[in-house]
């Protein structure tokens, strides 16, 4: 479970603390943050994606020396791309090197290194990963946890000192090894970038052999956080589902894979959608046979339009049911025992919907032991069912400078009887969009005073 996130020059965050610590220290396992439009909610959650970039970094030039060397003419063929344009296009959305993910998630003119600090906790012990960047590499990186009942430094990297823990790092040869890796690579690569790519390119029974077993359920943790964010041209994110299946719900290619996982998910989809709509009698899935003899399969709904049932492929359904299909994988990870970060969860849902599906789930997710699902909103209705310590606010002063607030934290009390809802929308907590004052008409009559038309509107 994540604990807490730290952001120093991160994009709109000169320096801010998410702390989710609870009781004890122990993290929370629900929580939706709010905050104006620009605030920086969506950059939050997208700190947690580039984190996740970062250990890919040399992991994906191997990947894609691979596929350079591979036959693609079967994926050229079916797409109508040259090899070159193929490569490219894997390039540009698999293989960002760190520099320039750094020029995209730098704060724009700080001189400062950006650092993220994220705090973790697991096998209940806390645990804390900093990493430190300047405009083009690291800098600076640093893994804490427990070592032999103790929490200690796992290892410790700068441009200056390279101490990997000998009780973490239990073999002296593969040890050095790592050393020389780091002389080689790091500054361009994270070492957890390094580490990730020798569980990639070695045995991973001999990885775990060379390694504290800490140190590999600490990677595995920070990795495994499924992320959903969005940017201003689409949503990206990156999901780590127990299941493949999960990963396209809605069509794909039926592998022998997914005959088991198949049935097993059109009934859980049956059971969501038919519950949440009065109108979808039965979600299922058309298997079909290509004309290359492969077979595909499709989700639909049967709904029931003007006294009878018809059979619609969901990819015609509305924006907002579309939305719920992707948010279902999410779901059914954090009630798995995963972590879940999703910014935006309320696009073009219903403000009744998702209270109601919030309602249901929160109290599945708190009988998991270590489910967590966070997530950004402007549903105010949502208010109305949360406790105040599972409330967020990015609260932004008149100078731009940021601050992420916990609504149990304020000075005045909330009382279990107070409406937080109109608390919130009348400005109790901050947080809301602050609105001048604007004379539409007159800002007209100037516009078009000052660009006349020079004809008439054509059609």
């Amino acid at each position: 479970m994540i604990s807490f996130i730290k952001l120093n020059n991160f994009k709109s965050f000169k320096n801010v603390e998410f702390d989710l610590r609870g009781k004890k220290g122990i993290p929370k396992k629900i929580a939706f943050i709010y905050g104006e439009n620009g605030s920086g909610k969506t950059n939050l959650m997208d700190s947690l994606f580039f984190l996740h970039n970062s250990f890919n970094t040399l992991m994906n030039i191997n990947l894609l020396t691979n596929i350079e060397n591979k036959d693609l003419s079967n994926v050229i063929e079916e797409n109508k791309y040259s090899k070159d344009d193929l490569i490219s296009f894997i390039k540009k959305i698999a293989n960002r090197p760190l520099d320039e993910l750094l020029a995209e998630n730098k704060m724009i003119g700080s001189k400062d290194p950006m650092q993220i600090e994220i705090g973790f906790y697991l096998n209940k012990k806390e645990g804390r990963y900093l990493v430190e960047f300047n405009d083009l590499k690291v800098i600076k990186e640093s893994l804490f946890f427990t070592i032999r009942e103790r929490i200690g430094e796992m290892f410790s990297i700068s441009e200056k000192s390279i101490n990997l823990n000998d009780s973490v790092f239990v073999d002296r040869k593969y040890k050095n090894e790592l050393v020389e890796n780091v002389e080689k690579y790091w500054g361009k690569h994270t070492f957890m970038s390094i580490l990730f790519n020798e569980r990639k390119i070695k045995n991973k029974e001999y990885i775990n052999e060379k390694l504290n077993p800490n140190l590999i359920r600490t990677m595995k943790l920070l990795n495994r956080c499924t992320v959903i964010c969005k940017n201003n041209y689409s949503q990206k994110g990156y999901f780590a589902i127990p299941y493949s299946f999960l990963s396209n719900l809605k069509e794909g290619i039926f592998t022998k894979k997914f005959k088991k996982e198949l049935p097993v998910f059109e009934h859980f989809l049956n059971i969501f959608f038919t519950q949440l709509y009065s109108d979808i009698k039965k979600v299922f899935y058309k298997i079909m046979v290509t004309e290359d003899n492969k077979e595909r399969y499709e989700l639909y709904l049967s709904k029931e339009m003007y006294n009878q049932v018809i059979d619609i492929p969901f990819k015609l359904e509305s924006t907002g049911t579309q939305k719920l299909l992707e948010v279902v994988p999410a779901i059914i990870s954090s009630l798995l025992g995963e972590s879940v970060f999703i910014d935006e969860i309320d696009n073009g849902i219903h403000d009744q919907l998702m209270f109601e599906i919030v309602n249901l789930f929160k109290e599945s997710l708190l009988d998991t032991e270590t489910g967590q699902f966070i997530a950004t909103t402007h549903n105010t209705l949502l208010l109305k069912q949360l406790e105040p310590e599972n409330i967020y606010l990015i609260v932004t002063d008149s100078f731009g400078n940021k601050e992420i607030q916990n609504l149990s934290d304020y000075s005045f009390r909330t009382q279990r009887n107070n409406n937080i809802q109109n608390k919130y929308l009348n400005g109790d907590y901050f947080g809301l969009p602050t609105v001048g004052y604007l004379d539409f008409t007159e800002m007209i009559e100037d516009l078009s005073t000052s660009l006349k038309p020079e004809k008439e509107f054509s059609v």
